[in-house]
């Protein structure tokens, strides 16, 4: 067992807490710093003209502004002067300047400043990208002091020179059960999502296909697809497991795998991709919503009662919380086939 590993990242959905608990059983000493993106990086805080000259760009910007790289250029600037700093000294505050740790991983690692990374002590240091680089180019700065750059997108990892790595999973392939609902989605409303999802809806009606479709959006009336309230981890767990087709909507700029392609694989549920037609594979549990309309239904029994491919399995296996901590800590233990790395 190593001495001890230095996890930094942002907390999501609670993955921080897996990878936390994980880095316990391979580490004698973790530190973790995990954090809230909106207490350090919401433009609401930012000064009153930083916020008026912000909110007349986002009126000129039709869908999400996020999106939009002109956006990005001028969100990026004004939080490197009023939030990026603050936020960098607050990390610095809870980091052990005399302690060489054995591994340093960085994950996003958005807001993260060059001399930030340069000041930590560690023989091995790693930054994981899980999110595409367009919407967050300032990591592009840093990302070259460390040892290795991973990024769970194939088209931004070739771009960059990085290496290529699905996001992890935690598996639960020991609590199969039998199950008894069809489609499953839950997320966070978006105008795709929602004419995406109603027209899916309006088809499982019609097919009788039973599903558990919701959408978050507090501001919105609820509906069979709406709800003002966020499903629960619990809820959500239950359903996923009980559910045969994991609905995935993608934007179009993503290349990779995500994490719900993998658990829907270790579920042995089959994946169905709603948009981005470069997720769509010829084989295995992945195919689209176009495709899957026009099959029959014994002929998705049998997809559904398949085993897993080769390549599936390997992927899984790869991508296992476990085996991913011990990829990024530079453990040449580590299981890392070549062609998920070009």
């Amino acid at each position: 067992m190593k001495n001890n590993i230095l996890i930094i990242m942002p907390r999501f959905n609670g993955y921080e807490k897996i990878l936390e608990a994980e880095a316990c059983k391979q580490y004698d000493f973790v530190h973790t710093i995990f954090y809230d993106e909106m207490v350090f990086f919401s433009l609401k805080k930012m000064p009153i003209f930083a916020k008026g000259i912000i909110y007349f760009v986002q009126c000129l910007i039709s869908g999400n502004p996020h999106e939009n790289k002109w956006f990005i250029k001028l969100r990026d600037f004004f939080l490197s002067l009023y939030a990026f700093p603050k936020f960098n000294k607050w990390i610095s505050s809870k980091i052990n300047p005399n302690l060489i740790y054995d591994s340093v991983v960085v994950i996003k690692g958005y807001g993260v400043s060059e001399k930030l990374i340069k000041s930590i002590s560690t023989r091995h240091k790693s930054f994981y990208q899980w999110d595409n680089i367009v919407h967050f180019p300032s990591t592009l700065v840093f990302s070259r002091f460390f040892d290795a750059v991973y990024s769970f997108d194939k088209t931004d990892a070739e771009a960059m020179g990085w290496l290529f790595l699905p996001n992890f999973y935690l598996s639960h392939v020991h609590e199969f059960q039998s199950k008894s609902n069809d489609f499953f989605f839950v997320g966070v409303y978006s105008e795709l999502r929602f004419e995406v999802l109603t027209d899916l809806v309006s088809w499982c009606s019609s097919n009788e296909y039973t599903y558990f479709i919701k959408l978050y959006a507090p501001c919105l009336q609820e509906s069979d697809l709406i709800t003002n309230e966020k499903v629960s981890k619990e809820k959500y767990n239950e359903m996923f497991k009980q559910s045969k087709y994991i609905v995935e909507i993608t934007k179009n700029e993503q290349d990779g795998y995500s994490q719900r392609y993998l658990e829907a694989l270790d579920n042995r549920s089959l994946f169905v991709v709603a948009s981005a037609p470069n997720h769509v594979s010829d084989e295995g549990r992945l195919f689209s919503l176009l495709e899957f309309k026009l099959k029959e239904r014994v002929e998705i029994d049998v997809l559904l009662e398949s085993e897993l491919s080769e390549t599936e399995e390997k992927l899984l296996r790869i991508c296992d919380v476990s085996n991913w901590l011990k990829i990024l800590s530079g453990d040449k233990g580590a299981i890392y086939f070549q062609n998920y790395t070009k």
